[in-house]
């Protein structure tokens, strides 16, 4: 099963614009309009942290000021105005069916080698190899068109060079410590292996036996042709052939000619361009910092209609989506009307707003700081499918399954009509998770933090300038979207962290509720049944604590997000299947429209008495026996004979195939999940 300590809040094609957008006025009162101020007092129901900025020495560092939570000069703790307003302001872009505007608007990108569209592009384009200049002062980038590229084996190469026995290039690839990523550039084998060696020479091509990779081969040779070596990053070690296994892993470099076939003119300086786009794709590849100050910088690329189409720094390169990110938006999403989220908080765009609301910093009653703790941060990127893009259960609406996996057939941004997931939220829980550590190679993705501790209260006041009284009781609504809701704030909410409990004061209890009646009387006229939405349906379940067995941890290795990926095609249906990340109401069986109670001195009773309810749900304790095991992914056989893959619920076990192991089976809404509990 897939899990992750996030999900999302699906995006509704729908989005609400108030009709007095263009009345908004600082000057000129509305007629209903209100000013005044909100006192917001925020609990820590667990341990806290927040940042108030820092530099980039500070972070590579971990210095004081990094690792210490925000505060001023003389010591006194606080959350930063900007970080109350961004989370109230996200629940209310939610609650109100608003825009979802505050997304970059960059060209992401895949490289998949487990998956056939992505194999396709290359397999129908040809991929030309050459010289990038960049000129950063004019703005432009010359690419040398130098033709195809040859392919030559890690032997000959050592052989041109005179490298020999364990500093040559066939033994990195077949022995090299490849566990940090540092090791497998590009880069590390320029200055490491290589070192000043000239890698130009004369090659010839090879009589060419292999009728799928029709790929040219070449090798060293005096009467050859004259042309460069070219190396790029070793994903991971050259497994030999050995008896009936096929060789596998990289092998071969590349020859890039002398000979010039023509040449692209590209602007380093047009926003969402080309080049813009390479450099956002490889902004944090150590190979792109290496190259871009080396004069010539070698490309491969593909051309369409007489011009560069796409352009990275390996063969099969990083293949950018169709479209930039906020192009995979309905069009609602896209235009500069103003929601709701606009009209109170203001917006800056095409055409801004000045806001009517101000936070103030909160500063921290009875500070207590907690002991230092370095979460590892590592999460998968929007370019992962399986949990940011919009998966379709097949295409009669159902999920087809295949014992004993289950999943879609994948929709990608590759596809041009495929949809953003939604609002990216952590789930609350009611304690914090215990932080793993760091796993091999991924030291530099920990972040070390002093949180303050769980109890901590913090107040800030809310002032409003001439707001509607539908604006007043969104903005009520959004500081209270139910009892039982909760609210996720500041770093390391993937482990639990941040989770806090708000409260009005300063406003009559009899008011709020009749506030938050008008915002759904206002809501439920736009939307119809509004109360029963996915969106709310989504957030709620979201903002109240589940069971500590939820599914909300880390996949246990960062390898097994793309072992999960993995498709399984049913040729003679030609349907493709893959696990996805499940709603999180799905994950938990919370039953739809479900509404928190009410209760509490300050807390607004919702419309209905509904209570969440869970699916029916039995467990029991068995032993198993491991029959799959590989990066991460394990499935286990039960007495019965039936096999199920198991979540390993955040453990790292060296498990064998032959294991006996014990594992919690639940039984939920006609579902089995195995949940590993200990070896026997």
């Amino acid at each position: 099963m897939m899990h992750s300590p996030f999900n999302f809040v699906p995006l509704s094609e729908e989005v609400f614009f108030p009709d007095w957008a263009d009345k908004i006025s600082h000057d000129i009162p509305f007629r209903d309009g209100r000013s005044g101020q909100l006192t917001v007092k925020l609990k820590a129901v667990t341990p806290i942290f927040v940042r108030n900025g820092h530099t980039r020495e500070d972070k590579e560092r971990k210095t004081e000021d990094y690792v210490t939570f925000s505060h001023t000069a003389d010591g006194r703790y606080f959350i930063p105005a900007t970080s109350v307003k961004g989370m109230v302001r996200n629940v209310l872009e939610i609650i109100s069916f608003g825009k979802m505007s505050q997304i970059n608007n960059k060209r992401y990108s895949m490289r998949d080698l487990h998956f056939n569209p992505y194999l396709e592009y290359f397999r129908t384009h040809t991929v030309h190899c050459g010289w990038m200049i960049v000129d950063w002062e004019k703005g432009e980038a010359i690419v040398e068109d130098h033709g195809t590229p040859g392919r030559i084996a890690a032997d000959d190469i050592d052989e041109m060079l005179n490298l020999y026995g364990r500093n040559s290039l066939e033994q990195f690839m077949l022995n090299g410590d490849l566990r940090t990523e540092r090791n497998r550039t590009a880069k590390y084998k320029y200055t490491n292996i290589v070192r000043n060696r000239s890698l130009h020479g004369r090659f010839v091509h090879l009589p060419q036996n292999n009728k799928v990779d029709t790929r040219s081969m070449v090798k060293p040779s005096p009467n050859g042709m004259p042309g460069t070596v070219v190396l790029t990053g070793q994903p991971g070690r050259r497994k030999p052939r050995e008896g009936q296994r096929k060789a596998s892993g990289k092998y071969f470099e590349f020859v890039f000619w002398d000979e010039l076939k023509g040449k692209y003119l590209l602007n380093t300086k047009e926003e969402n361009g080309l080049f813009s786009d390479f450099c956002f794709i490889y902004e944090d590849s150590e190979d792109w910092r290496y190259w871009r100050h080396q004069g010539r910088i070698p490309v491969f690329f593909t051309v369409e209609n007489g011009k560069i189409q796409y352009l990275g720094l390996s063969y099969l390169f990083k293949l950018p989506f169709k479209k930039h990110l906020k192009e995979y938006l309905s069009q609602q999403h896209l235009t500069s009307q103003f929601d709701l989220a606009d009209c109170i908080f203001g917006a800056i765009g095409t055409e801004s707003l000045k806001g009517r609301v101000q936070f103030s910093n909160a500063f921290c009653l009875n500070p207590r700081v907690g002991e230092e703790r370095a979460p590892y941060m590592g999460s998968p990127k929007p370019t992962y499918y399986p949990m940011y893009t919009r998966q379709v259960a097949g295409s009669e609406g159902r999920i087809y399954q295949r014992n004993p996996r289950e999943g879609v057939k994948y929709k990608t941004f590759l596809d041009g009509d495929a949809k953003l997931r939604g609002w990216k939220r952590y789930p609350v829980r009611g304690q914090t998770a215990e932080i793993p550590p760091a796993a091999e190679g991924q030291d530099q993705n920990t972040s070390p933090f002093r949180p303050l501790e769980a109890g901590c209260e913090f107040c800030c006041v809310v002032r409003y300038h001439n707001l509607r009284e539908e604006e007043l009781a969104a903005l009520v609504y959004a500081l209270h979207v139910g009892d039982n809701c909760l609210y996720s704030l500041g770093f390391c909410k993937p482990y639990g962290y941040g989770l806090v409990e708000l409260s009005i004061e300063g406003m009559e209890k009899t008011e709020i509720d009749r506030l938050r009646l008008v915002f759904e009387k206002m809501m439920e006229s736009k939307i119809r049944g509004y109360q029963n939405t996915p969106q709310l349906n989504e957030l709620r379940a979201m903002m109240t604590i589940a069971r500590p067995s939820e599914p909300l941890t880390y996949l246990p290795d960062p390898k097994a997000f793309a072992s999960l990926k993995k498709i399984e095609e049913d040729r003679a249906r030609r349907i493709y299947y893959g696990e996805y990340l499940r709603n999180y109401s799905e994950l938990i069986g919370w039953t739809q429209g479900a509404s928190p109670s009410s209760g509490g001195a300050n807390r607004v009773a919702p419309p209905t008495t509904s209570r969440p309810q869970r699916a029916p749900q039995k467990e029991v304790l068995q032993e198993a026996v491991v029959s799959f095991c590989d990066r991460g992914r394990v499935k286990a056989k039960l007495p019965n004979g039936q096999s199920f893959q198991v979540d390993m619920n955040g453990r790292q076990e060296k498990l064998k195939v032959g294991t006996r192991i014990k594992v919690k089976v639940i039984h939920r809404g006609g579902t089995i999940y195995l949940l590993f509990q200990s070896r026997c």
